[in-house]
């Protein structure tokens, strides 16, 4: 508006004032109230365009006029292809001007309040209002509310959306601006006073000037031809792709929609007992979206084919109702495996709470959005711990998200809740899922599952049992029906006979044959193995006496052979003992003559060796001569007369003419000194040796004398003196030698025949040894015998002691084994009324129990002849004497009924 402009300025003000008031205190009346509105408006403003109510027009500045908002809607808008059936919202009167009204009201920070019935759009307004809105200037904050929202959780959510700058002052995280999108506002339970604290709050706040007092705002109930523009639009829009004469057949499709949509809505009408009947808008949303979604191959509305179609689409959402074991979870679980979808169920346990509950749906929006993997939740009745579980379930279903899920809060456990409280505070449940109600299983659906069951078990190979069984499966499920509606017309008690009942009994039975075959199986192998045992011991006693008479045989065998050995062993040792004599003294004798022998051997060396110095000095003066001491003496031509007489002596002792003329040839010979080295000194004959003897006995025939007249012949004189003394001693000690040698000779012959003899004594030890040996294997043999048939004799002993003993008890024994046998015959039959009796006979008193099990169970046994004990109680088939006495004992009465009871318990 243009101050400036003086002409139309007083106009547009004025217009904007009955436009503001329309929507200020003539906003929060019902559809009949803007009739009356309406007329009261245009007897204050007669500008307003004649068509339609007030309430669809709004100032247009470019015209100054009143102009329709249909105006603003395009007709030719298209919803995007890729975009989510959930999140297309068609254009019309009031979404546009909804859309207009919140989104000025909200930029200007004033609070609205949209309010009108269940599925009018209210959500979607909103949504589609705070998406128009700058992300980086405004942060939004969504609270869905329920009945179990409180205060404190309000606070809580937008507390952790502000940050504290100063004092007593909170502002929103990154300095963006708020907004708070409360939905479900009504949805808070009351308190005793009437309030509802959550609303209180905000009202405080706003009372406060953290949220500004406006007027309400009140949504239109849509009316038929938009729903029908809306709806035609998607439909026509999905047909454009069709032949030209399925064009026109949207429309009609649109109108039988709606049409059947009053129908319904006029003819299922909610009551106490059918609090489920209530419809919306969604429902005509979800016809649609299973229209525009259909393939080619269209599939059976079955139950099945109904939850995979649901729970397939974006926010497909179902409610299975139905009684326990009518398959709701089975079939979810398989839709979801067809769908390709994993299953996620909570797993309840003692102490499973509101925490617990959190930290699973953490887990599930991990899967889900984390790791982008498709996940149903499948969420039963009986996993419902805590009534605030709920609200978590609701904000999934209408928003999909869980406010403050990240912060662990405790809540307190709710309980004694009814489903109709449940439905009226969670709208959720019934208004964004898709209803499938399970009836009651027939009579044929009892016996598939009986012959399902029945499959994996053992029964002899006989199929007629295996049917017969089945059948009497349904009998007993039908005939506990009958007489539970007995029991309530005459005892007004309920008892719900469920499908989770019958699968009890049929899963029952499955385990509860096989383990009493197991335990009738396991005690009669005990008494079989106890038998045996006694059998085996009977046997072993017989073949143990007869090792008993073959023990005692050998231990006397062996005590003969024992002393044998001993006598054998007694020579033995006499011809030891005096083959060790003689060699004993043979060995004295040898030892006197070996010191004899060393005596003289010692003598004649030690006479030897008294000429051995002068003749290894003679040797070493010869080995000093060279040929320059040769040359030297045969350079005389006349020799002086001692170096002559050594010479002569030389050649005396080599056998030469003891000359001058010869001494001086042999010196002239290169090997003279060589041979006087090498002579023969121990065969020095007699004649030679008394001859040298002369000139040895000449007074200057002395090496010292000679040497000052020749060095050499000092050295041949040495050499001729040794030659002299060494033949003397030989002729002494060769003599003493050859006795030596003789006496040498005699010990060794000795030594010999002391060896041969200390051999045969070492043959006569060895051989004792081995007698020995032998004689003390033989005497460890038969003691080891005569140990074993003691040992033996005490077995047997006790082996005829403990069979005299068990005599009578093996009798009784037998007898109980062919009673566990017999009892093996009838488990088919006691083990069927057994899990029967454990599945449904607890709600009964005894003679209901009784009527029912021998007037139809009993018979119907007996006619389709399935084995069972004659005198079958259910008591003793499934407890003991002893526990039943224990339980006596702590107080249990004694009659059937309560031990049945314990049983049963």
């Amino acid at each position: 508006v243009n101050p400036a402009d003086p002409d139309n300025y007083l106009h547009m003000i004025g217009m904007f004032f009955v436009f503001s008031l329309i929507w200020s205190v003539c906003a929060a009346v019902d559809e009949e109230g803007r009739k009356k509105m309406d007329n009261f408006l245009r007897e204050m403003d007669g500008s307003f365009p004649s068509k339609e109510t007030v309430y669809e027009y709004y100032v247009d500045p470019k015209t100054k006029v009143w102009t329709s908002f249909e105006e603003k809607l395009t007709k030719s808008w298209r919803y995007p292809s890729n975009m989510p059936f959930y999140k297309i919202i068609v254009p019309t009167v009031d979404t546009v001007r909804y859309n207009f009204l919140v989104s000025s009201l909200v930029a200007n920070q004033c609070p609205v309040l949209l309010v009108g019935p269940v599925g009018t759009g209210k959500t979607s307004v909103g949504q589609n209002a705070l998406q128009t809105l700058d992300p980086m200037k405004w942060s939004i904050l969504t609270v869905n509310m329920s009945a179990q929202t409180t205060s404190k959780n309000v606070q809580d959510v937008i507390e952790s959306r502000v940050e504290k700058r100063t004092k007593g002052v909170y502002v929103p995280v990154g300095g963006k601006k708020l907004i708070s999108f409360m939905d479900d506002l009504n949805m808070p339970a009351k308190d005793t006073f009437g309030s509802q604290p959550p609303l209180e709050l905000l009202r405080l706040w706003i009372d406060y000037g953290f949220w500004y007092d406006r007027a309400k705002q009140t949504v239109k109930h849509i009316k038929t031809s938009q729903i029908k523009r809306i709806f035609s639009t998607l439909i026509n829009q999905k047909l454009q792709d069709f032949d030209e004469q399925m064009k026109p057949i949207g429309n009609v499709i649109t109108d039988a929609t709606i049409e059947l949509y009053n129908a319904i809505v006029q003819k299922f009408l909610p009551t106490p007992t059918k609090i489920h009947y209530l419809f919306n808008l969604r429902d005509i949303s979800k016809i649609f979206q299973g229209m525009l979604r259909i393939h080619k191959d269209y599939h059976d509305s079955k139950t099945m084919t109904r939850i995979i179609r649901v729970i397939s689409q974006p926010r497909g959402n179902m409610l299975l109702v139905g009684i326990g074991g009518s398959g709701r979870q089975s079939l979810s679980q398989l839709s979801a495996f067809i769908s390709d979808y994993n299953t996620y169920q909570i797993e309840v346990t003692k102490v499973y709470r509101k925490l617990e509950f959190r930290e699973d749906l953490k887990k599930i929006y991990r899967e889900a959005g984390v790791s982008n993997n498709p996940t149903v939740f499948l969420f039963t009745d009986t996993q419902l711990v805590e009534e605030s579980f709920l609200e978590d379930i609701n904000n999934i279903l209408s928003s999909g998200e869980v406010p403050n899920l990240f912060k662990a809060d405790e809540f307190e456990e709710v309980s004694n809740w009814a489903q109709s409280n449940r439905v009226r505070q969670y709208p959720a449940l019934v208004n964004c899922t898709t209803i499938d109600w399970f009836s009651e299983w027939p009579r044929d659906a009892l016996l598939e599952v009986a012959e399902r069951y029945l499959m994996s078990v053992e029964l002899g190979g006989s199929e007629e049992l295996r049917s017969n069984l089945a059948h009497i499966f349904v009998t007993m499920h039908r005939s506990v029906t009958m007489y539970s509606e007995k029991m309530l017309l005459e005892l007004r008690r309920h008892n719900y006979v469920t499908p989770t009942n019958y699968l009890e009994l049929v899963s029952g039975y499955k385990k509860l044959l096989e383990e009493k075959r197991i335990e009738l199986s396991t005690q009669a192998n005990k008494l079989r193995n106890g038998l045996s045992k006694i059998d085996d011991t009977r046997d072993k006693v017989e073949v143990m006496s007869v090792e008993l008479e073959e023990a005692k045989v050998k231990v006397a065998e062996f005590q003969k052979q024992c002393e044998e050995y001993l006598v054998i062993i007694v020579q033995q040792k006499r011809e030891a003992d005096e083959q060790q004599k003689t060699v004993s003294s043979h060995s004295e004798k040898i030892s006197a003559e070996e010191i004899k022998c060393k005596i003289m051997a010692e003598g004649a060396q030690k006479e030897l060796d008294e000429a051995m110095p002068a003749l290894q000095e003679a040797m070493k003066a010869l080995e000093s001569l060279n040929k320059k001491d040769m040359t030297e003496i045969k350079s005389y031509g006349r020799p002086p007369v001692l170096v002559e007489t050594v010479m002569q002596a030389v050649m005396i002792l080599r056998g030469s003419e003891p000359t001058w003329a010869e001494a001086k040839k042999q010196l002239g010979e290169g090997t003279f000194i060589k041979q006087l080295i090498n002579f023969d000194k121990d065969n020095i004959s007699d004649k030679v040796l008394k001859k040298i003897g002369t000139y040895c006995a000449q007074p200057d025939f002395q090496p010292e004398i000679v040497g000052r007249v020749s060095v050499a012949a000092k050295s041949l004189c040495m050499w001729v003196l040794a030659m002299e003394l060494y033949g003397r001693l030989y002729r002494v000690v060769e003599p003493k030698r050859i006795r030596l040698r003789d006496a040498m000779a005699q010990l060794a012959e000795k030594q010999a025949l002391l060896a041969d003899a200390q051999a045969k004594l070492r043959e006569v030890a060895e051989k004792l040894d081995t007698l020995k040996k032998q004689y003390d294997e033989k005497l460890a043999q038969k003691e080891e015998l005569r140990k074993r048939s003691e040992e033996m004799e005490i077995k047997m002993d006790r082996a005829d002691k403990l069979l005299s003993g068990l005599a009578a008890e093996k009798i009784r024994w037998e007898q109980t084994v062919k009673g566990l046998e017999s009892d093996m015959g009838y488990l088919v039959g006691d083990c069927l009324l057994a899990s029967a009796f454990l599945s449904y006979m607890g709600p009964f008193l005894s003679n209901y129990r009784d009527d029912i099990v021998s007037v139809i169970w009993m018979k119907e046994i007996n006619q389709r002849a399935v084995p069972c004990s004659p005198d079958f109680a259910f008591a003793n088939f499934l407890s003991n004497p002893t526990t039943v006495r224990d339980w006596n004992i702590q107080g249990l009465p004694t009659d059937a009924f309560s031990t049945e009871n314990g049983v049963i318990v």
